[in-house]
């Protein structure tokens, strides 16, 4: 998957998660006048959505270091629409909305931070800054698209459909991390990683330095056993320089002597 479509769906994914981000605070005046609410018990089910979120990142992103920041995603995703569905079906007083609004806070925090990590770790280096920066202002367009959504469908609906239909944008989000063949960390088959089934194998050495894994080291039984020196088409003479041959050219080497053939068509050295 090339970088360009990466960052696409990514900030699209981003986007269809915050569907649900305003919907409250757009339809704030009709609910104090539904549920009686007073300025304070507004202020709290206003407020809760950003508590959740402040406690939640520090957890959420540390927990991106040892898990996969995908899974991370998924799972804040799966509560956001748990949020949103249920603020629509249950709630009917102060209580129901601010439980639905803290989990909703929970679930702006491991999509947005996580998902900056899952991609910042999938792009390569060249091209991560300016990914980075459509990433970040898909913030600006999901919060104004939020506020959007719920007045015009609050005012053709109700409040009760802005937030259900709002519960889609996170089930879409879902799926497009979900479905999604990401390449390998770092833009490329990245440190520790497997080859793909049916790739050639690179040998020890460089394999070695790509996977971070030490060399195969032979054992007793798997070195191949050397010839005596007299079995060699050239043989070691002290003090004398001649030709010896090689498999595929000839060289010179100091202390060897050409080879002669023998009676029988085999090689033997000079003596």
């Amino acid at each position: 998957m090339s970088a360009r479509r990466l960052t696409l769906i990514f900030c699209l994914a981003e986007i269809c998660s915050m569907t649900g981000f305003a919907t409250f605070a757009a339809l704030l005046p009709g609910f104090v006048a539904e549920w009686s609410l007073s300025g304070t018990q507004a202020g709290w089910i206003n407020g809760i959505f950003f508590a959740g979120y402040v406690a939640a990142v520090p957890f959420l992103v540390s927990l991106t270091d040892r898990r996969d920041p995908r899974h991370v995603y998924l799972a804040a995703a799966a509560i956001t629409l748990v949020s949103s569905l249920g603020f629509a079906l249950f709630a009917e007083g102060f209580w129901p909305a601010l439980i639905f609004r803290a989990l909703a806070g929970v679930g702006l925090a491991g999509t947005y931070m996580p998902g900056l990590k899952s991609l910042t770790d999938h792009l390569p280096t060249t091209v991560r800054g300016r990914s980075l920066a459509f990433y970040t202002a898909t913030f600006s367009i999901g919060t104004s698209l939020s506020f959007l959504l719920a007045g015009a469908l609050a005012a053709r609906w109700g409040w009760a459909w802005a937030f259900g239909l709002a519960a889609l944008g996170p089930a879409i989000a879902f799926l497009l991390i979900w479905r999604g063949r990401w390449p390998a960390p770092g833009g490329s088959r990245g440190r520790g990683a497997r080859p793909a089934a049916g790739a050639p194998r690179p040998p020890a050495a460089r394999r070695a330095r790509s996977t971070g894994r030490p060399p195969p080291v032979p054992g007793p039984r798997a070195r191949r056993p050397r010839a005596s020196p007299s079995a060699r088409p050239g043989r070691r003479q002290a003090g004398r320089t001649g030709w010896c041959r090689s498999r595929r050219s000839r060289c010179r080497r100091p202390g060897y002597v050409r080879a002669r053939p023998a009676a029988g068509g085999r090689p033997r050295g000079d003596r």
